[in-house]
């Protein structure tokens, strides 16, 4: 009894696993309803029934199959006819149809749990009444035609005719007759294909390969046998019979097709496998692959495909005799998985002190328009645009974005960035360094002077040495270095040396009265104009108002490289710039030396911390270091001091808690701006004072 039980079980789960696996079956080879095809095989047409055989193509049996019709130009709801299926084929009767009308019908094909396919409609007149043979005319032959063979292969072809007049009689016979002589009749090989009007559809089989036969259509009525036109074809040599199975795992770039071998024709299968193409027929002459050769099922793997794409493929076996194919398979590849929006930064290039050129491409725009592509980037890591950032352009890939106003001597963090309707993507890290070498004469810290611009000061004041042989300008060995009254400056004596100087005393002849370094004698303003007129600056015209047109000698030795801070720039540097510890300048006093401190772009509390920094009111005594720490501290760390070293007005020297330093900018006919600092204030809103008293001046030069 347990072994029953048990035998019982078993056979319920092979049963439950069939059915699984039916079903699993079915839903992994989804037909196309664009591969459903109707064959006609015969039509026959009477005055009130027609009949209609044939059969259908699709990847699965139909569940039901319907013909339904309606009288033409008539909306009239249509009639349904249930067809006979008998595999793929089927016949149906169509019958209570008015003589002489004309229908338009159409097939509903039934499928895989409901799913329907309509066919485009077609049309058939029926006969009108006299034609049916019971009228009083009198029998003649009917009229028949052949028609052009629709498939010859090697060993058999497919043709067909129509009736088109009964002759007044019944149609009892009609088909097709065929020989290996001209106007074959019924008394050699023939078909017998129903009977009536209308057309029909002929299969001769039995035939020998590479042979000519001809043929004709025949009609038989009460009268005798009728012909259409002879036609002749030749069957093809004994090709291979090769089917195509079935085409699996579409993906958008490849597909696997299976194929069968399943006769040689005599002939030993040298090779076989699948062809695809674009078009309806591919061949060999197209893409194809070669998968083994004889007998038997194969199966090939197409690559390389297009994405969205349809493509028609089939099987083919060649033997000595020719090249056989199987039947033509269309598919579809899969459209490609949409990739997320990606961009790339790829470099940073032409970097300079102030200006770098950084490269982004975007590689996919995640399946929406890129409405924006750019560069950001920040000296804090991973910038956004939320930080310093530059578009240029839009859509997909490589793009340049040239990065201005950088700092020099600075750790830049670069990124680009992609933006779509859905977001914004970022690219990898990039680091920029800004960092260079300052040049001849020059302290080692960087100095904003606007928002993009940036420059090295000298490394101290400027000096004219007149006591030389052949005098020349240089700058102060050390930045707390002054002459003060020590060698006789506030004479007019070609001969001495100095560093404080009227206002565009260059000591070139730019149009100036006054314009040797050595002029103090005169107190006029109008002396010491720039290029003679008030309203020029040292930097306007030729430029040789300015001390820095003038080679210095530990500064380069080339003229030009160096000029005077404008009033703005001076500003600018003084109350707007930022550095990380806020500090912008602060007052001390260098060893007994008093002056300001200015510090540079990258200044951080770490270096240094000073007391009442960036306040005018503060005392020299707040900060106070000796030369020591200057040289070990201050200075390999980019900061500049301004001596006070006084002023000169004619020949009066004030050596004491003052300092002066001329700027290029002109005020009005009397005066000119300049950087004033004591005890008590610094004027960064810039003091005027007339041109002829003898400053401080302090050099600087563009870092490009």
């Amino acid at each position: 009894m347990k072994q029953k039980i048990n035998g019982i079980l078993l056979l319920v789960c092979l049963m439950l696993t069939c059915t699984f696996l039916e079903a699993c079956k079915k839903k992994g080879n989804t037909p196309n309803p664009a591969n459903f095809a109707i064959a006609e095989e015969n039509l026959s047409i009477d005055t009130t029934f027609v009949k209609i055989e044939g059969k259908y193509t699709f990847e699965v049996e139909l569940d039901a199959l319907t013909v339904q019709l309606r009288p033409n130009a008539t909306n009239d709801a249509p009639q349904s006819f249930a067809t006979q299926l008998d595999g793929k084929h089927f016949s149906i009767t169509l019958t209570n149809l008015a003589p002489n009308t004309t229908y338009n019908y159409w097939y509903v094909a039934e499928y895989a749990d409901d799913q329907t396919i309509t066919t485009e409609a077609k049309q058939f007149t029926t006969l009108n009444q006299i034609n049916n043979g019971g009228g009083d005319e009198e029998a003649e032959l009917p009229t028949v035609t052949t028609m052009e063979m629709t498939y010859v292969g090697s060993d058999m072809a497919i043709g067909g005719g129509e009736v088109t007049h009964d002759g007044n009689a019944e149609v009892t016979a009609r088909g097709l007759c065929w020989g290996l002589q001209p106007e074959p009749t019924i008394e050699g090989q023939h078909t017998l294909d129903s009977c009536g009007l209308g057309q029909f559809v002929s299969e001769i089989s039995d035939l020998t390969a590479a042979t000519v036969y001809y043929v004709r259509a025949y009609a038989t009525n009460e009268v005798g046998t009728a012909y259409g036109e002879t036609k002749s074809f030749t069957t093809l040599s004994m090709i291979p019979v090769v089917h195509t199975l079935e085409i699996v795992e579409v993906s958008e770039t490849s597909a696997i097709v299976s194929g069968e071998v399943t006769d040689e024709a005599g002939s030993a299968v040298t090779k076989r496998g699948i062809c695809w193409s674009l078009h309806e027929e591919p061949s060999i002459d197209d893409e194809h692959i070669a998968c083994s050769s004889g007998l038997g099922e194969f199966v090939g793997e197409l690559t390389g495909l297009l994405p969205e794409t349809t493509y028609y493929a089939r099987a083919y076996a060649r033997n000595a005799n020719g090249i056989g194919y199987g039947k033509v398979m269309p598919f579809t590849t899969l459209a490609p998985p949409v990739q997320p929006l990606k961009v790339v930064t790829v470099e940073v290039n032409s970097i300079s002190l102030s200006h770098a050129v950084a490269v982004g491409e975007v590689v996919s725009d995640g399946g929406f328009a890129v409405t924006e592509r750019g560069i950001c980037w920040s000296t804090e890591s991973h910038p956004t645009i939320d930080d310093n950032h530059l578009a240029n352009g839009s859509g997909l890939g490589v793009f340049e974005v040239d990065l201005s106003c950088l700092r020099g001597k600075t750790m830049y963090f670069v990124r680009a960035y992609a933006i779509n309707a859905e977001g914004i993507a970022y690219g990898n890290q990039k680091l920029l360094n800004t960092t260079t070498n300052s040049p001849t004469g020059a302290a080692k810290g960087l100095f904003s002077i606007d928002e993009c611009r940036q420059v090295w000061f000298s490394k101290g004041n400027l000096q004219y040495i007149g006591s030389a042989a052949t005098p020349y300008w240089k700058f102060a060995e050390q930045q707390w270095e002054i002459l003060a009254s020590f060698t006789g400056q506030n004479s007019d004596s070609p001969d001495v040396d100095r560093d404080l100087f009227g206002w565009a005393t260059s000591g070139f002849d730019h149009g100036g009265g006054c314009y040797q370094p050595w002029s103090t004698a005169d107190p006029e303003a109008e002396c010491y104009y720039a290029y003679g007129a008030p309203e020029y600056n040292l930097y306007d015209q030729t430029g040789l108002a300015d001390w820095g047109a003038n080679p210095i000698s530990n500064g380069g030795n080339v003229g030009g490289q160096w000029r005077t801070l404008t009033k703005d720039e001076w500003f600018y540097l003084l109350h707007e710039r930022t550095t990380p510890s806020g500090v912008r300048y602060a007052k001390a006093s260098l060893q007994g030396t008093l002056g300001l401190v200015l510090v540079p772009d990258n200044w951080s509390n770490s270096t240094y911390t000073f007391v009442n920094a960036n306040n005018p009111t503060a005392y020299y005594s707040d900060n106070q270091f000796t030369r020591e720490e200057w040289t070990l501290v201050f200075e390999p760390n980019g900061a500049v001091f301004l001596p006070a070293a006084g002023f000169r007005g004619g020949i009066y020297l004030n050596a004491g808690d003052y300092g002066y330093y001329w700027t290029s900018s002109a005020e009005n006919v009397y005066f000119s701006y300049c950087l004033g600092f004591c005890q008590t204030e610094v004027s960064y809103d810039f003091s005027h004072h007339p041109r002829s008293r003898g400053f401080s001046v302090r050099l600087v030069r563009d870092a490009e």
